[in-house]
């Protein structure tokens, strides 16, 4: 009968598309849990290519896409948190890439990009060095202290006075800054 060997051949494929699924799924599991979010994403498209369906699927692809910024953007403020501005920067840009819409991140590259004529590193060993880029740290964050970062770029000018690349950077830092500066007391 050709309805019952059609009814069995469609349940032959569920079985093997299930199993095909599951193994998509555990894949996924295994990159994601690896850190591997652009693979995880990848077996969760084949699974949605095998079952449109498969809401939970399209609901991990999200997590993992959000996942993978996180662990971008956590790169990108080590970078700056280093000392490393021009990385940091390009870091940045290409979170940017990936989610254009990203208000804190522009106002970030916008914060580097003021600093980068004058500073493209500070790894400078030292009191003053770490202060600098403690400084530069509240500075470029968007919840950053900008009081703290004043205070301490005119430290560690106190600890360097004629480190004209520390001047620079609390020029740039007090420019941006006028009101704070203005209602602080004087150094």
């Amino acid at each position: 009968d050709d309805d019952g060997a059609r009814e069995m051949l469609a349940a032959a494929r569920r079985v093997a598309n299930t199993e095909e699924i599951k193994g998509h799924y555990e894949a996924a599991d295994a990159y994601l849990k690896q850190g591997k979010y652009e693979l995880a994403i990848e077996e969760w498209k084949k699974v949605l290519e095998l079952d449109g369906a498969q809401d939970a699927a399209s609901r991990f692809i999200a997590v993992a896409g959000r996942k993978k910024l996180e662990a971008a953007y956590a790169e990108a403020q080590r970078l700056y948190e280093q000392g490393n501005y021009t990385d940091s920067r390009d870091q940045f840009d290409a979170i940017l890439t990936q989610n254009p819409t990203d208000l804190d991140v522009k106002k970030t590259i916008d914060r580097l990009n003021l600093l980068l004529p004058v500073v493209q590193r500070a790894d400078d060993a030292g009191p003053a060095g770490e202060i600098v880029r403690k400084a530069v740290s509240n500075f470029v964050a968007v919840n950053g202290n900008v009081r703290a970062a004043i205070v301490a770029v005119r430290y560690a000018e106190e600890l360097e006075p004629d480190n004209a690349r520390i001047q620079s950077i609390r020029d740039v830092i007090e420019r941006e800054n006028v009101s704070e500066v203005r209602s602080m007391d004087p150094p």
